[in-house]
């Protein structure tokens, strides 16, 4: 006797208090449209995908842009394009920006271009624009947008002194981190930093006082900057 497969019906409701709405987020080829219920009563996210087919996901992987697409790209990526270093860049770059509670990225309305919201248009930026597999995207202005007037490639070296906490100072007429005029100059960055950051002096003053033989271990400056700061409390008492 056969027995009948009945088809599950996923149907529309509110999202649950306390549950972020998910509604109107995109992951890759995926768009929310409503919360709904799977088969065992679990949270699920009934999406569109632009291939046509529906079908309801798990809000973490949609969140996260771990989920891309219905299942219908394993289908239409024969050549693995979505396994590539730079497929891999692109979608990292669209998630943190989508992701609000990104503090550095979507948290504070940093976003990707329109222009970049498809693959294809990125891919022939970067490959026209000097990507190798060394290298990593970088924005010039950290509060602008991922956009091609804004981005370039960059070794990790060269993006790790260009973030918002990096000291920036004037060397050989020009602006630059001072991780980079340190390494240009043969200096410890930490005693540089020592200077230029905690005590506020500009680059110049801090080669003149390292010159004129000032202490070079931070150690002992912030052992200093302590006894003074306890000998004017003192005083002021």
């Amino acid at each position: 006797m056969a027995v009948a497969v009945l088809e599950f019906t996923y149907t529309r409701i509110d999202a649950p208090e306390g549950v972020t709405d998910l509604t109107g987020l995109t992951s890759g080829m995926l768009t929310v449209l409503w919360p709904t219920r799977g088969p065992k009563r679990d949270l699920r996210w009934m999406c569109q995908c632009e291939c046509g087919n529906r079908t309801a996901m798990p809000g973490a992987p949609l969140r996260s842009g771990q989920t891309q697409a219905c299942g219908c790209l394993r289908i239409k990526d024969p050549e693995g394009i979505r396994k590539t270093r730079l497929h891999g860049i692109w979608r990292n770059m669209v998630n943190r920006c989508r992701d609000i509670s990104r503090g550095g990225y979507g948290g504070r309305g940093i976003q990707v271009a329109e222009e970049w919201r498809k693959y294809e248009a990125f891919q022939c930026w970067a490959m026209a624009n000097g990507y190798a597999d060394n290298l990593t995207i970088d924005r010039r202005d950290n509060d602008g947008d991922y956009c091609p007037a804004n981005c370039h490639w960059t070794t990790m070296l060269q993006q790790s002194r260009n973030t918002r906490r990096t000291v920036w100072v004037e060397h050989d007429g020009k602006t630059v981190s001072l991780g980079g005029a340190a390494a240009d100059l043969g200096i410890s960055y930490h005693q540089l930093h020592a200077r230029v950051k905690r005590r506020g002096m500009t680059l110049a003053a801090a080669l003149a006082d390292i010159a004129a033989g000032g202490c070079q271990s931070p150690q002992y400056l912030r052992m200093a900057e302590g006894l003074a700061r306890k000998r004017a409390a003192k005083a002021a008492a």
